[in-house]
């Protein structure tokens, strides 16, 4: 369970940095892929910008989550409506 958690809240992170357009982001994240499992995990999303040992990042991640499940329940609600 803790590598799923780690592994999506990381995700989610790096895709929110690529899609805001932040510098570096795409290419970092290409060379982190390039690397593969040369170093430490942690090392390795560090050099993202991903602090997977800080809370934010996970509150972060709820936050993303909670917006998607809103989003899906209005189109629920609404579909019911039709």
């Amino acid at each position: 369970m803790y590598q799923y958690a780690v592994g999506l809240t990381a995700a989610e992170k790096i895709a929110a940095d690529i899609l805001d357009g932040k510098p570096g982001a795409l290419e970092n994240y290409m060379a982190l892929l390039r690397a593969g499992e040369v170093e430490d995990v942690t090392e390795a999303l560090a050099k993202l910008g991903v602090d997977i040992t800080s809370r934010e990042i996970f509150d972060g991640c709820v936050k993303e989550f909670e917006a998607i499940l809103d989003e899906y329940e209005t189109a629920v609600s609404t579909a019911m409506l039709e």
